[in-house]
């Protein structure tokens, strides 16, 4: 199971979580940066109390005589203070970096006496490990390790030669809070940015489904299927492509149908002078040329059926298939199926579909049994024969126009080979398919699959206009 699954799959939904993820990374970050902010406003509140701590306590142990301060310090000394009072200082040479000299001027600031020798500087956490003054302190009570890098020392001048050496731990920052307040603040901007943004791009895919569901329509070959030309340029550019393909393709499809209607009829009129002749003819040379005239005619006429294909004007309606389908049976043909079934199609074109179909099996098996078998979103009706079949490496080509398996064009074989590639293209037209297939032990089944409801026309109402 991968995560594309869970992964939306419109292009709404796409964008709404790149969206989505955009706004709480945002948010995190800044959250982060302003945390941080606050980490460093709290250190340093922190360690200017340090500083005011020892400088109280440097002038207190100013005031009292020398050997009460080693008791004094050690009861103020806590592993996050070390507090020590020394006859040399622990800071032999000052720091010189900007942060020694900010913490020296803290101490001077805080003892309020200007420059008194204050030394500060910025060690290794083992740097001062020889010195035996600090030794068993460091053994009894070590306290948490540096976690901040080197640690600061300073040494301030007692009254009487001695210093006060502090070691101070590095103040620690306060933990990641997030108050509810900010939580409120994420939750707000998420909703009302991704609300906006929502809008937004359905304000730029509603044009994108118009096409889709135009596209598809044209692909059952309705040929009034246009798209409103609305949205962004780029949409409304891809929009005015597809209108212009459609107005092309549906004055070829009538161009086409016009002339073959037309190379239909025309031809009707001298066949029907040339059989009047041959009726004129002796006996011998009569029966071949009416034979022949015959032939003509019915192509002819396959001509003029095979030209109203692209020349229908019937709309789609909600059409009863069963119904259909029960009006070609006879005592020849059975239909098996449920009494009712409705579908979106063109009644007269789907009866000429299916009579094509059961015409053949009637012609070359003798009957049929038509089947309807309704699935989820489509149908399926088989025409089924018990005749001699087709060979397999023909059952695709018996679809092509004038395509027959039996060379004459007599019309009592079967006509010109028109009738199945007039059913395959119905029911392309409504968006289904055709096949051929021969059943053990003999005969052959004709499939075809419709679906059940074709794409619905968008309506370009005044918030579709506005878009």
């Amino acid at each position: 199971m991968t995560l594309r699954r869970f992964l939306p799959q419109s292009l709404m939904g796409q964008f709404a979580l790149l969206l989505a993820g955009a706004i709480i990374v945002a948010n995190l970050v800044a959250i982060l940066l302003l945390n941080a902010e606050r980490v460093r406003m709290v250190r340093e509140a922190r360690r200017g109390a340090q500083v005011e701590r020892v400088a109280a306590l440097a002038s207190a142990l100013s005031e009292v005589p020398p050997e009460q301060r080693d008791k004094i310090a050690d009861a103020v000394d806590t592993p996050w203070l070390r507090v020590s009072v020394d006859d040399t200082p622990a800071v032999t040479t000052p720091g010189r970096d900007r942060f020694a000299r900010r913490v020296t001027a803290m101490f001077e600031d805080a003892l309020g006496e200007g420059d008194v020798g204050v030394r500060v500087s910025l060690v290794g956490e083992d740097d001062d490990a020889g010195d035996p003054r600090h030794e068993g302190r460091r053994r009894d009570r070590r306290g948490p390790p540096d976690r901040h890098g080197p640690r600061l020392i300073a040494s301030l001048p007692l009254s009487g030669g001695e210093w006060l050496n502090v070691r101070p731990q590095p103040p620690g920052g306060p933990p990641l809070l997030v108050s509810r307040a900010v939580l409120f603040a994420l939750v707000l901007s998420l909703v009302s940015v991704l609300g906006v943004g929502l809008w937004f791009i359905r304000r730029l895919t509603r044009p994108l489904a118009a096409l889709g569901v135009a596209a598809e329509r044209a692909g059952y070959g309705d040929r009034d299927a246009r798209v409103p030309v609305t949205g962004a340029r780029e949409v409304r550019r891809a929009a005015e492509a597809f209108n212009n393909m459609q107005e092309r393709i549906a004055a070829f499809d009538a161009e086409r149908a016009r002339t073959i209607a037309a190379v239909g009829h025309d031809l009707r009129t001298p066949i029907t002078s040339l059989r009047i002749r041959a009726e004129m003819l002796e006996d011998g040379e009569r029966e071949a040329m009416v034979r022949t005239l015959d032939e003509m005619r019915v192509m002819a006429e396959g001509l003029l059926e095979w030209g109203r294909i692209g020349a229908e004007t019937e709309k789609a309606e909600a059409v009863d298939l069963a119904d259909v389908l029960a009006g070609l049976a006879d005592e020849t043909v059975r239909y098996e199926g449920p009494d009712t079934f409705v579908i979106e199609g063109r009644r007269v074109a789907l009866s000429r579909a299916f009579g094509n179909l059961t015409g053949n099996a009637r012609r070359y098996a003798g009957g049929a049994v038509v089947r309807l078998v309704p699935e989820r979103d489509h149908v399926v009706v088989t025409v089924e024969d018990t005749g001699p079949g087709i060979p397999e490496e023909r059952l695709e080509e018996v679809f092509e126009p004038f395509r027959r398996l039996e060379e004459s064009r007599s019309e009592d074989t079967g006509g010109v080979g028109l009738g199945l590639s007039i059913t395959r293209a119905i029911v392309q037209a409504h968006g289904g398919t055709a096949s051929l297939a021969n059943r053990p032990p003999h005969g052959l089944i004709a499939t075809v699959t419709l679906p059940r409801h074709r794409p619905r026309r968008r309506r370009a109402g005044p918030s579709a206009a506005a878009e």
